[in-house]
């Protein structure tokens, strides 16, 4: 992603985050273990811009490697995805 444009809100790189996860049981007994969780620290950059329904964050993951002085600002996203038990109900 080398533009803004083109960068993906932050809402939906947390989505794509979550649903690379499985964090469900059903690796568990092939595995021998269960996550409850994933933590994430991740570099990003972010710029908030105006949008047709308001001001919205945009974040991505760094587009290039080297960095000169006239890029943003890389920031941090730290995460923390928990699993949580849910009572099932007929």
């Amino acid at each position: 992603m080398t533009t803004i444009q083109s960068r993906r809100l932050l809402e939906d790189l947390i989505s794509e985050l979550v649903e690379g996860l499985d964090l469900s049981s059903s690796h568990a007994p092939q595995v021998g273990l269960h996550a409850s969780g994933v933590e994430f620290d991740l570099p990003v950059e972010t710029v908030l811009m105006a949008g047709p329904h308001g001001h919205a964050l945009y974040s991505d993951l760094p587009s290039t490697i080297t960095r000169s002085l006239f890029d943003r600002p890389i920031g941090r996203l730290r995460l923390n995805i928990a699993t949580q038990a849910v009572e099932v109900l007929p």
